[in-house]
């Protein structure tokens, strides 16, 4: 069997290669059922390209699986590209799987046609975040600061000036971020993972010292802290949480400036926000304006990165009625989104970010 390493240096390596194809992003989604299944072609001796599944079984529904940001292609043109969905395909039917989700690597435009052909039907039900925003750490310290927004630069200044301190933090203060978690899934009205899933995603990418935690503290006490895990050229900001307490001291812009130079020096190329809306990408690439309800979205756009548009995700079923029943129904798959959390594990909402 192919060593994990091997795999995780070829995604990490390879354009379009994230966290989510890695084989230690699989030993995270463990805690929550599901188990990783990878599907590699090598050429003379050497990776050409893969995916990795997670699948779970389920009662009555049967089993299920997704590829988030799959396949990697090192060799797009030639035979490469299908042999791995051909092999993807036979997976299903062993497996018995009712219901695959795929969703494409970032730059996995070129798969439309091909993913098509193999039977799988364009979604707007996403598994991954369809946009993002991105800080480009090639840029000096000052630049970063400077492309922020004013409102941004400002709680930063206010944050410094008023005492706010940003630590790092370590696995024994993983307790204080999921008291942080569950005070903002209160206040938000989402279910949050359990904690068990915080510590495996720390002690997976531990290993490869690809994870941070920042604590941000005022006068003693805990307001807010930040998850960032590293993988290939970028660190991302994974999870986060604010107490909501103390409304007149602005911890999360410093939070995430004292993370960008964290990655900065870990050698970092990007550091990504993960997660806004196709909405709010799409509001801001056309020069229009995000509707006054999308805090969060402002909070990250506001730290000056660039927006980015990933590709749409797919569904495939190998049984009959399925598939003929995703082709009619897969474009309104949006409706689903409540089933379609359950089944993937989620609560309420999918989405933990920073929340401002």
């Amino acid at each position: 069997m192919l060593p994990h390493s091997e795999w995780d240096e070829f995604v990490g390596a390879t354009p379009g290669g994230t966290y989510q194809q890695s084989s230690v992003w699989g030993e995270v989604k463990t805690v929550v059922g599901w188990r990783a299944i990878r599907l590699l072609v090598h050429r003379e001796g050497k990776i050409a390209g893969g995916c990795q599944l997670l699948l779970r079984s389920l009662p009555v529904v049967g089993a299920v699986a997704y590829v988030p940001r799959g396949p990697v292609m090192a060799e797009r043109n030639g035979r490469a590209p299908e042999v791995v969905l051909n092999a993807l395909r036979e997976v299903a039917k062993g497996e018995r799987i009712t219901y695959l989700k795929l969703q494409p690597p970032p730059d996995g435009a070129y798969l439309a046609g091909l993913l098509q052909a193999h039977g799988f039907v364009p979604s707007d039900l996403e598994i991954a975040p369809r946009a993002t925003t991105r800080i480009d750490l090639h840029r000096s310290s000052a630049s970063v600061l400077g492309l922020m927004h004013t409102n941004a630069r400002r709680n930063i200044a206010k944050a410094r000036q008023i005492g706010v301190t940003v630590r790092e933090g370590a696995e024994s203060d993983l307790s204080i971020f999921a008291a942080l978690v569950e005070e903002t899934a209160r206040r938000q009205s989402f279910s949050p993972y359990p904690s068990s899933y915080y510590k495996q995603t720390w002690r997976a990418f531990a290993a490869g010292g690809q994870v941070q935690l920042f604590i941000a503290e005022h006068e003693g006490v805990v307001l807010a802290s930040n998850l960032v895990i590293g993988f290939g050229d970028t660190a991302t900001y994974k999870m986060g949480a604010w107490s909501g307490a103390r409304r007149n001291v602005p911890p999360n812009e410093l939070l995430h400036l004292v993370a960008i130079e964290w990655a900065r020096k870990m050698g970092y190329r990007y550091y990504d926000l993960d997660d806004i809306s196709l909405t709010a990408a799409k509001a801001v690439l056309s020069g229009g304006r995000l509707d006054k309800g999308r805090g969060l979205e402002r909070f990250k756009l506001g730290l000056g990165g660039e927006v980015l548009v990933f590709p749409g995700p797919y569904d495939y079923s190998v049984r009959p009625l399925m598939g003929a029943a995703l082709r009619r129904l897969a474009p309104q798959a949006e409706r689903f989104r409540p089933l379609i959390d359950r089944i993937l594990g989620r609560g309420k909402s999918g989405r933990l970010a920073a929340l401002v």
